[in-house]
């Protein structure tokens, strides 16, 4: 079952062009590449049954660049939450939650220099020899500003929408044209909360715009 699961990170990585084969040509200093390990748990669903999860996660403190990066990123509060169903509410709106799959690996390029170590399942999967060395083209799981990374890049799709961040919160996003509000975002790192009308087109608009730029794994 984890061989099953290992099989759907490795996809993961594959498609979001999480790393770039180097040129023949170049000569890199090994121990300048970020290592990999798995990380293996049992998830329990519902029902009670377990289900095996892997996830593949870079040693970010190899990396040589650690201590100058950037390591906090926002994360809505309860009480944001809390005013945006009290809204919501008062409003009729219609609220959804949806939660991100691999959101790390959905952010947008990797804007320094990395380099790292696949683990082998990854190296063979881009046809590479295990232990080759490669470049971070995402802000991959482990990565101390791998947060950080994510939020620029969900705050920056949000803003090409038409959504205002708030003042009060980084992590909340109205959408309000002339003054009224229309529709309500918040995010915990890779779980949202939409608010809305139904029946507003704008709006229902702009939640399929978001649901077709992001990956899902549910809504």
């Amino acid at each position: 079952e984890f061989d099953k699961a290992k099989a759907v990170e490795v996809s993961n990585f594959i498609a979001a062009k999480a790393f770039e084969a180097l040129p023949g040509s170049l000569r890199v200093n090994r121990e300048d590449a970020v290592k990999m390990r798995w990380i293996l748990t049992w998830k329990i669903k519902e029902d009670g049954s377990k289900k095996a999860k892997a996830r593949a996660v870079l040693l970010g403190y190899q990396d040589p660049k650690y201590e100058e990066r950037a390591t906090t990123a926002p994360t809505t509060t309860r009480q944001t939450r809390q005013i945006q169903l009290q809204i919501s509410a008062a409003l009729g709106f219609v609220t959804q939650k949806g939660d991100v799959t691999g959101a790390f690996l959905q952010s947008r390029e990797y804007p320094d220099q990395l380099l790292c170590i696949p683990t082998p399942e990854i190296c063979i999967a881009m046809g590479l020899p295990p232990e080759t060395v490669t470049r971070v083209r995402r802000a991959c799981y482990g990565l101390v500003d791998a947060p950080l990374e994510w939020y620029r890049s969900v705050s920056t799709a949000f803003q090409k929408l038409g959504l205002t961040r708030t003042w009060s919160d980084p992590c909340c996003w109205v959408f309000a044209p002339h003054g009224t509000v229309r529709g309500i975002i918040s995010a915990h790192v890779d779980d949202f909360v939409f608010s809305g009308s139904d029946t507003d087109q704008e709006w229902q608009d702009i939640l399929q715009a978001i649901r077709t730029e992001f990956k899902w794994s549910d809504w």
